[in-house]
């Protein structure tokens, strides 16, 4: 409900529901399900803090609705479920983004940016289209690229969505060294 008076900031809504949640203690219910319980107290806002708001314009004027909200009032008006899915929206989209950023390195043949970019991902992960790291390097014939994630252990025969192997893109794309 809060995102339809708000939908220009999802993000922040977001981002103050995926730390609010990972706040508060998780207590089991069997099964190897976890259930938050309780409500994080929000930090107490300074006036200095309304200020820096206001400097890089993240206080909206919405009218009628109340934007004085502070992140522990804004998970208490969004429910459970839509409490729930807007982390999992978020840790999804920062996990395609650092997807995309590991396969971009890989194209574009930037070795260090792909070996601090695969610290926090595996050397095998893929795009919705199954395409791995050496998949992209493959196909675009970022040689030191290919021999870097086989060295880290990249799996040669993994197939894609259309069932290629980054060897195929190699020799599809004429990149035959």
């Amino acid at each position: 409900m809060l995102l339809k008076f708000f939908p220009e900031d999802e993000e922040k809504i977001a981002q103050a529901a995926l730390h609010t949640f990972d706040a508060q203690p998780a207590r089991s219910q069997g099964a190897g399900s976890v259930k938050r319980v309780g409500r994080a107290k929000p930090a107490a806002k300074t006036d200095s803090d309304e200020e820096k708001g206001e400097e890089n314009g993240s206080n909206i004027d919405s009218g009628d609705v109340d934007s004085g909200l502070d992140s522990g009032e804004i998970m208490g008006k969004m429910g459970g479920d839509e409490l729930h899915q807007r982390i999992n929206d978020l840790k999804e989209r920062r996990r395609n983004d650092r997807i995309n950023l590991i396969l971009n390195a890989a194209a574009n043949g930037n070795l260090a940016g792909l070996s601090e970019a695969l610290k926090n991902e595996g050397v095998n992960v893929c795009d919705a289209l199954k395409r791995t790291p050496l998949h992209v390097a493959s196909s675009e014939g970022q040689l030191e690229i290919v021999q870097y994630l086989v060295e880290l252990g990249a799996d040669i025969n993994v197939q894609d969505s259309f069932r290629h192997t980054s060897l195929n893109d190699a020799v599809r794309h004429r990149h035959d060294e």
